[in-house]
């Protein structure tokens, strides 16, 4: 191999190294930015969010009168907020499994891995909202966290188990004269 390409595949490795780490970086500082939210202005951002995605689902929406969309809102505004909690920690786990797979650590401590820092982290998460006010850590929200993070990392798994199936699948008819 020449010496050009050795370069440049560092710095193909160091690029995709860094888009790796700065996703799962992001997607940490993401997730403590909206745990810094005091209750007030967290609960505000969820029910714009929330009137927002009633707005797209709930056809009969706009010919509600404002007390049936208020109780709507309110009654879905919970729901939300956790699917934001899985939705947030799926892609967690999903860069989490990538930045350990860049490094080339076997499946079973990928996985392992990527579950035990994603856990960590929603605790952490979930302590440092003691500290901001009106909020307070729930063991659900972890929970919850943690289930966004098993289906992520299980996703990648299950991708890389079925890619090299195919894989292989391709290599044994190629072999048998097929394709």
């Amino acid at each position: 191999m020449k010496i050009g390409n050795m370069r440049k595949e560092k710095q193909i490795k160091l690029i995709k190294i860094t888009f790796l780490w700065a996703l799962v970086i992001g997607c940490m500082m993401m997730i403590f930015r909206f745990s810094s939210q005091i209750a007030t202005d967290s609960n505000t951002l969820s029910t714009e969010v929330t009137e927002k995605f009633l707005e797209r689902v709930v056809p009969s929406y706009h010919q509600m009168d404002s007390t049936k969309q208020s109780l709507l809102i309110k009654k879905t505004n919970h729901y939300i907020r956790k699917a934001a909690h899985f939705s947030i920690y799926l892609l967690l786990g999903i860069f989490l499994y990538g930045l350990f797979a860049f490094y080339q650590v076997y499946l079973k401590k990928r996985i392992a891995y990527s579950l035990l820092v994603g856990l960590v982290y929603a605790i952490s998460d979930e302590v440092h909202q003691i500290f901001i006010s009106g909020r307070g850590p729930q063991f659900g929200d972890v929970c919850i966290d943690f289930s966004g993070l098993l289906i992520g990392v299980t996703l990648c798994a299950l991708v890389r188990y079925l890619k090299g199936k195919l894989k292989k699948h391709i290599s044994l008819t190629k072999l048998e004269g097929g394709i």
